[in-house]
């Protein structure tokens, strides 16, 4: 096919809009950012051209010198199998390496093989892998939670950024995420740039033994336009992750829905099993559905 791809423009918004709302059965994100991606700061939302009608788009993030981030991947399933997602992974990769990056990453789920076939045939490799899971507040009930952590809600303090960051490096979440940090479906490489990081934790929320932290929740997404809440780290022990979890899910912002990916590597982690005990829901079963790829460009 010939494509014609180029960088998005504002008059292209309804129409990109339009192919949005026929994915997730209409519950796309892509309205909650499109503003941002369009203001093209440090990045670049590309579009496919197919006989000058726009049928697919992606957008291409620079995290950090020398990190490329690509997301956004879509395609209007009227067009589909015509080649436009390939297209538009083979431009961005391309200018990735014109502007000399080292390392291009993506998420993908489980469901999604079209993409993961792509991704894999270009050379990306996967790196770790997490179980989506989310959970609506309204369903919960204090009968969820034990005497003691309903206790250490009052102990829970903000920790900075800083303080948090030196909690995760040493985690069991971490090593179980081989070095990947969610932000909600992007994923920050510590291993490469850990003060990256910091301008992405929007939420820091602790319980400390003495001056030691002992328990953490992190969140990079704090959303009230998308009413969501991206639980993006949880370690410590069960009562005080429990009492932080339930804090977040009864904050005044009365969000409508927190995600939580969780790392799988070997045993699980004793976060999923306190998110499970509070109802938080998966899409795949409790199996690994949320994929992270890197490619190596030099």
């Amino acid at each position: 096919m010939d494509f014609k791809l180029r960088p998005a423009r504002r008059e292209d918004k309804e129409r990109i809009l339009e192919i949005s709302s026929k994915i997730w059965e209409g519950e796309d994100y892509i309205p909650y950012v499109i503003e941002e991606w369009l203001e093209g700061k440090n990045s670049e939302l590309c579009v496919a051209e197919l006989d000058g009608k726009i049928i697919s788009f992606s957008r291409y993030l620079r995290i950090f010198p020398g990190y490329v981030w690509l997301e956004g991947l879509r395609t209007d399933p009227d067009f589909q199998g015509k080649g436009a997602a390939r297209a538009i992974t083979a431009y961005l990769l391309d200018k990735a390496r014109k502007e000399k990056a080292l390392k291009v990453g993506l998420s993908i789920y489980v469901e999604n093989r079209a993409s993961l076939h792509i991704t894999e045939s270009f050379g990306f490799r996967k790196k770790a892998s997490f179980i989506y899971l989310e959970k609506r507040p309204a369903e919960i009930s204090t009968s969820d939670l034990s005497a003691k952590s309903t206790r250490l809600r009052g102990k829970i303090v903000v920790v900075s950024p800083e303080e948090a960051l030196a909690f995760i490096t040493q985690s069991r979440f971490l090593k179980a995420a081989n070095g990947y940090f969610p932000c909600g479906w992007r994923f920050f490489s510590l291993s490469l740039n850990p003060e990256a990081l910091l301008s992405e934790l929007k939420v820091c929320l602790g319980i400390k033994k003495g001056r030691q932290l002992s328990s953490l929740l992190c969140s990079c997404l704090y959303s009230k336009p998308y009413g969501g809440f991206s639980l993006d780290f949880l370690e410590g022990p069960e009562e005080e992750m429990e009492a932080l979890v339930k804090h977040v899910l009864e904050d005044p912002v009365g969000f409508q829905v927190v995600e939580a990916p969780m790392p799988q590597a070997g045993e699980a982690l004793p976060a999923l099993t306190v998110l499970k005990k509070l109802s938080f829901k998966s899409w795949n079963n409790y199996s690994a559905d949320e994929f992270v790829y890197e490619l190596d460009l030099i």
